[in-house]
């Protein structure tokens, strides 16, 4: 506590320190003490920081008696950007009648820090368009929305074949955004080489990222030409073939290997896919040749009927009597068919099913029958399937999947198995960061040799703690019984893990893994029990990444039974160990793991000991402008357990030639041997393989059907005539985006590109079908003051050659800014200047509209010298008055003009009435019931006079004067229901404005103050309490807000 005291006076604060949030009120008390001899009159102050707000009325004057006391009451507003980590003073100076500083006092408002701050991209998309646009642009934007200054880590992923314009510009970097700044990054990428192909799989990833969370925004590559060429195609015949020639264990073994696949448009958008495929060993011992033919039609809307087929079939050359078919027809989305033949020299293979599904109160239920007769198994098989979907909420689904077979076997004796199998999963949210996952499979007796059952449960939880930071637990529990061996396995385990970021790029999970696996046989007895911890951490950079993974825990296996009819008893405790790791340095990469104990597999029957260490090296890298990509990958193992030892290398050259043809070039060299016996010849193994590759398009025609060309052309129409001049330059970067019209009847499957004007500003789109068109407009780069008047979508209908220009006007300019105006007890709802609109007409009706931004400035373009009439849109309805609402504007010599609003937020008008709605000069006999009725109206009346007096002059009744009679008033608590409302407009002299005040009190006769405050307390209600100098009326000031 801050105070001061030069012998007369004491000034301090009742609380001295105080924390509060931004955007929010502040109270506190100055309290006032006279230790003088004599009467002070004192004019108080009270300073605030820039940007706070004084609510309260501080009196200009107080007089303060020998040895009183005095308090005033104030609030403030904080303001919304202060600072979290700045310490606010708020100061009090007593001034005497001289305005000399007799006193002061301070206080300090600490701010709780919030954080808050946003990141997201301009535009998803970056288009390189044309073979002379070699560079293309990108903007992402910033914003803290918090009070804490924010340190943002911004790092840029850009794909191999570009590279940033300027070689200074870093990829990875740090922005300093203050509380309420908001920043927009612009990025320019260009090409490595001209003429390069693009990937459009490639994207450049931005990740913005500080101690609290992370976001990932990507934008995809495109690439657009002013020129597209449909051809008038049915369809097109697509096919590629390839050949190919391997050696295996040098020249020992040579195939060759050619390979055609193809696709054969056919009517009613049907389509024929074939492929051959041709092997040749006759340079083998072996000495054969195999060949194999496959034919897949697809197709719908066959023969007037409805609905879709699929048929395939497959003839191998090789063995004549040797080919399989099959048909898949749908009548609908609900129900299919499919049939299935397969026919071979000794055996055949025939097989029906069918299936249908519908919807009963929004639960899906699926039904399928099949029946398979397979002559080379011996066997025949029926089954049936039933699954449903439940949407129990809209948080809650299950999901139910039950199967049942049947097949006879006639190989050596003739039985039957039967059986069921089935599953069931449920997914839910608990709460909204807690969600859990069960899953249960079931398979009952007969479906392996004996009768066996197998019962599978996971259920899984996840709980999110924070934006980073989440909670998994899985259970899994799997029971195995029947059998040959009649034996029954058990197994329990449960996963737990903790997921989190330490930071922007970095990710760790660390848990606990426990497990339980019993194995009961006739002869032996199995246990095991494992404890493991296990962590994992990954990082990605621009160019570096990397992961690393450890298991460390302890088993224990005991084993006991009988062995060839000797009583074995086995008991085993040991560690386990397993750590993996993995580098990546572009090009290069590098992975690494060691095993020590046991490894879990997905099988409860494979259970394992192991003692190896392997490391895979990696080598990628893309040459000669990206035409040659060179693939190495390596592999060493050393195993301690079996004492082998292996190496695997596998080279692979991709490289790309003309008129698409494609060079593939690999091999596969390994050995294995013993871990500490040199490698010898036959121990190695090499496979090498050369191919040639091919695609062809092949077109035809179609017939009964007229084309057209259809050209546009964007230019800058500087004397408005609409006509494209000589002089006139083009508009480029304008992209189009044309698609057939839904209305059309004509043929609607055209694939149409998007097209990006080039300098000279034309766009030409060859061999388009007739019909009607629908255009969107974008433009992609600045017009440099220049604006399309037509409207960014149009729709042009084709039946001849059709050229269409598209002028750019240069625009005349209406700005200005909208200025919101608001009291001191506005309310919070009253505040925003963004996003309003402002429209302007023309004297021909014509109507040209925008909306403000952050600040409330906003830029409004029209077309032409002509006379408009601006108008604002009044959001806030009867709230708010608009200045300057409906100006005219006359363009003469100007290209601009300047056009401000004003937003005034109306003052409320005086309205004073009781809380229970009862009229204020009612009588006031309720307050005090044991006082005499005439003598309480009287001075009840006397009062409420004065203050109604008070209220019309523009002044606040603090001291409100009261007859009373001579008898004194009997103790009583004040009734809570007995208050009054009021609102007032107060003129402050001092800062020569209005300001308005909405009040809630009571007037009440107290012989004891603490009864009072007391009842107030309990109801948890903030109270004032002012009182006259005999401290026997008291004023209660409940609380203060702004008039509704």
């Amino acid at each position: 506590m801050n105070a001061q005291q030069k012998n007369e006076i004491l000034v301090n604060f009742i609380k001295s320190t105080s924390t509060q949030s931004s955007d929010s009120l502040y109270f506190n008390v100055l309290k006032l003490e006279n230790f003088s001899e004599h009467t002070l009159v004192l004019t108080p102050k009270i300073i605030v920081p820039q940007g706070f707000n004084l609510l309260s009325r501080i009196p200009p004057k107080v007089r303060l008696q020998p040895g009183k006391t005095k308090h005033i009451p104030f609030r403030i507003s904080i303001a919304k950007t202060a600072y979290s980590d700045i310490n606010y003073n708020i100061k009090a100076q007593m001034l005497s009648e001289l305005k000399e500083q007799i006193a002061q006092a301070s206080c300090e408002v600490h701010i709780r820090p919030r954080r808050d701050w946003n990141f997201k991209i301009d535009d998803s998309e970056m288009i390189f368009s044309g073979t002379k646009n070699t560079s293309a642009a990108f903007s992402f934007h910033l914003v803290n929305l918090g009070n804490v200054k924010e340190k943002i880590h911004i790092n840029i992923q850009i794909p191999e074949g570009f590279k940033p314009a300027n070689s200074n510009r870093k990829k990875d970097f740090y922005l300093h955004l203050s509380p309420g700044v908001d920043t927009t990054i612009f990025y320019q990428v260009v090409q490595k080489f001209k003429n390069q192909e693009l990937n459009f799989s490639d994207k450049i990833k931005i990740q913005a990222y500080n101690d609290i969370y992370q976001i990932n925004k990507s934008i995809r590559i495109s690439s657009y030409t002013n020129v597209f060429d449909y051809s008038p195609l049915k369809g097109q015949y697509q096919s590629y073939i390839e050949y190919s020639r391997r050696s295996i264990d040098g020249l020992r073994e040579i195939k060759d290997e050619l390979r055609t696949k193809g696709i054969v448009p056919l009517k009613n958008d049907n389509k024929l896919l074939y492929s051959f495929t041709n092997y040749d060993l006759s340079n083998t011992a072996e000495f054969w040749e195999r060949s194999y033919y496959q034919l897949v039609f697809e197709g719908k809307n066959f023969s007037g009927g409805i609905g879709q087929h699929y048929s395939n079939l497959l003839v191998d050359a090789y063995n004549p009597h040797g080919a399989f078919a099959k048909w898949k027809f749908s009548t609908s989305k609900k129900s299919e068919f499919e049939l299935y033949a397969s026919q071979g020299l000794d055996y055949n293979i025939t097989s029906v099913a069918a299936g249908n599904q519908l919807i009963i109160d929004k639960i899906l239920i699926k039904t399928s029958a099949g029946y398979n007769e397979d002559s080379r198994r011996k066997q025949k098989s029926k089954s049936g399937i039933l699954s449903a979907s439940l949407p129990i909420t809209k948080n809650h689904k299950l999901n139910l999947n039950a199967r049942a077979i049947e097949r006879d076997y006639f190989k050596d004796s003739t039985y039957t198995q039967s059986g069921i199998q089935g599953n069931w999963s449920y997914f839910g949210r608990i709460t909204p960061r807690l969600f859990m996952n069960v899953k249960n499979r079931f398979q009952t007796k007969g479906f392996y040799t004996g009768n066996q059952e197998n019962n599978q449960l996971e259920a899984a939880f996840k709980y999110r703690l924070s934006k980073k930071n989440r909670l998994l637990i899985d259970y899994s529990y799997q029971s195995k019984t029947g059998g040959s061996s009649d034996y029954e396995i058990k197994n329990h385990r449960v996963k737990s893990a903790l997921d989190f970021r330490t930071h922007c790029n970095q990710n760790i999970r660390t848990g606990l893994w426990l497990e339980e696996y019993t194995n009961s046989e006739t002869s032996l007895h199995s246990e095991s029990k494992s404890c493991n911890i296990w962590m994992e951490t990954s990082s990605r950079g621009d160019n570096i990444a990397y992961t690393i993974s450890a298991v460390a825990g302890y088993r224990f296996q005991e084993n006991t039974g009988f062995d060839s009819g000797k009583e074995i008893a086995f008991k085993n405790k040991s560690p386990n160990f397993n750590l993996e790791s993995t580098l990546n340095i572009a090009p290069f990469g590098v992975r690494c793991s060691y095993i020590n104990g046991s490894q879990k597999t997905s099988s409860l029957s494979q259970r394992s000991n192991y003692n190896e260490l392997r490391i895979s090296p990696t080598y990628r890298k893309e040459m000669l402008r990206d035409k040659m990509l060179f693939d190495l990958q390596a592999d060493y193992q050393l195993d301690w357990v079996n004492n082998r030892k292996s190496i695997n290398i596998r080279p692979k050259v991709s490289w790309k030639l003309k008129n698409n043809w494609t060079l593939l070039a690999d091999a596969y060299i390994s050995a294995y041997g013993e871990r500490k016996v040199s490698f010898s010849g036959n121990d190695f193994n090499s496979n090498f393989r050369i191919s040639l590759h091919k695609d062809f398009n092949i077109g035809r025609k179609r017939k009964k059907e007229k084309f057209h060309k259809m050209k546009m052309v964007f230019f800058r129409d500087d004397n408005k005539n609409g006509l494209h001049d000589k002089k006139e330059k083009g508009i480029e970067k304008s992209l189009i985006d044309i698609n057939k019209n839904r209305d059309n009847k004509e043929e609607k499957n055209i694939q149409l590109s998007k097209l990006v004007s080039q300098s000279d500003g034309e766009i030409s789109y060859n061999n388009l079908p007739e019909g009607t068109y629908d255009l969107a407009v974008n433009q992609l780069a600045s017009t440099d003051g220049y604006f399309n008047f037509s409207g960014s979508k149009m729709q042009i209908k084709l039946d001849k050659d059709t050229t269409c220009f598209i002028p750019y006007i240069k625009a005349y300019k209406i700005q200005g800014k909208l200025v919101l105006k608001k009291t001191s007890i506005s309310s919070a709802k009253v505040g925003q200047v963004s996003n309003i609109k402002v429209s302007a007409t023309d004297t021909h009706g014509n109507t040209f509209s925008c909306l403000t931004n952050r600040s409330g400035y906003y830029q409004l373009p029209v077309a032409g010298k002509d006379s408009y009439v601006v108008n604002i849109h009044n959001p806030y309805g009867s709230r708010i008055k608009v200045n300057n609402n409906l100006a005219k504007v006359d363009f003469s010599d100007k290209e601009s003009e300047t056009v401000n609003f004003e937003f005034v937020e109306k003052r409320r008008r005086v309205n004073m009435k009781r809380a229970n709605n009862r009229p204020t000069n009612k009588k006031y006999s309720s307050i005090n019931p044991n006082k005499p009725k005439k003598a309480l109206n009287k001075n009840r009346s006397t009062a409420t006079k004065k203050t109604k007096r008070a209220v019309s002059k523009n002044t606040i009744p603090t001291k409100p004067k009261i007859i009373r009679n001579k008898q004194k008033p009997a103790k009583l608590q004040a009734p809570l229901n007995d208050l009054f409302y009021w609102t007032f407009h107060y003129f402050n002299s001092k800062l020569k404005k209005t300001e308005d005040y909405s009040v809630y009190g009571a007037f009440v006769f107290l012989s004891n103050a603490n009864n009072f405050a007391g009842e107030l307390r309990a109801k948890h209600i903030p109270a004032i309490l002012l009182f006259n100098e005999k401290k026997k009326l008291y004023y209660v000031c409940i609380h203060k807000k702004p008039v509704n």
